[in-house]
């Protein structure tokens, strides 16, 4: 099976930049992963979700916010700081 060799030249220019450094990707998934976490609250004191969502939140902030962030600074900064 052959594969299509894709250059970045080939690429739209704004996605050339997402090829150079896709690890780019995970700071705006993880802002909102943060806006979702957040938002569960104002949801939970209007009355749209009966349960309470502290281990959720919990969750989605520490592994959604925090974890989209560090691997975003790691897969930028560790080739930067190594190359």
């Amino acid at each position: 099976m052959a594969t299509i060799p894709v250059t970045s030249a080939a690429l739209a220019p704004g996605w050339r930049q997402v090829a150079a450094e896709p690890f780019r990707l995970f700071f705006p998934l993880g802002v909102l992963f943060g806006l979702l976490g957040v938002s569960l609250w104002p949801l939970h004191f209007l009355g749209v979700l009966e349960d309470y969502p502290g281990t959720i939140h919990a969750r989605i902030m520490a592994h959604g916010f925090f974890g989209s962030f560090i691997l975003g600074f790691l897969g930028t900064a560790v080739p930067r700081m190594l190359g």
